[in-house]
């Protein structure tokens, strides 16, 4: 029983999500690539799985409430190739069958011959190119852009990757930060056992 209640004192310190496993098996049902990143944060879920964003592209909101994005990180992670000509201050991405050139400083882009319009320009920011979500989610890869009120970007081909759910959105906040997320009560008492067995036999061993 004390061994128990140590295990359940252990694992509290995990994240318990009841309600979440519904909106995982939405997210495992959606097609492509999914990326959800968060405004401020160094880290981002690419397909579930926590991966470090590159140094100096962090997402962030400037001045005008625009979120911005690192186009590399994001384009590359979502299977494109990226170039950068330093002379034009320009960045050429391209995906199997769209290629679009930004231009630093200018608030229109190029894409498939034709000239269309940017929320806002792109910027450099510690030596990484930025643009807002909404312009390269949407008219750039031709993907569905999701933001929350606490700033999670949410980025893939079909979309619902979270909802308003404020449990949801903390959970996927703390996985972010690399706090583990426990889905389903049977996963929270299987790591529970887990525990315990394991005790059990360090137990045996030193006795």
């Amino acid at each position: 029983m004390k061994l128990k209640n140590l295990a359940l004192s252990v694992l509290s310190a995990a994240v318990i999500v009841t309600g979440l496993g519904a909106s995982l098996n939405n997210t495992e049902a959606a097609e492509g690539d999914k990326v959800i990143l968060l405004t401020g944060n160094p880290n981002a879920l690419i397909n579930g799985e926590l991966k470090k964003v590159s140094e100096g592209s962090v997402p962030f909101i400037d001045q005008n409430n625009n979120t911005l994005i690192p186009i590399r990180f994001v384009s590359e992670v979502l299977s494109c190739t990226v170039g950068w000509d330093g002379g034009a201050k320009s960045i050429t991405i391209e995906s199997a069958n769209k290629k679009s050139v930004l231009t630093i400083g200018k608030d229109t882009f190029v894409s498939g011959g034709a000239t269309a319009q940017l929320s806002t320009a792109p910027v450099m920011k510690n030596g990484r190119v930025f643009v807002p979500i909404k312009d390269l989610g949407e008219k750039i890869l031709n993907k569905k852009v999701e933001l929350s009120k606490e700033g999670l970007i949410g980025i893939s081909d079909a979309g619902g990757l979270f909802t308003g759910n404020e449990t949801e959105i903390k959970a996927l906040i703390k996985k972010i930060n690399g706090v583990e997320v426990v889905a389903t009560k049977e996963k929270y008492m299987e790591l529970i056992n887990s525990f315990i067995n394991k005790n059990q036999i360090d137990q045996n061993e030193t006795t």
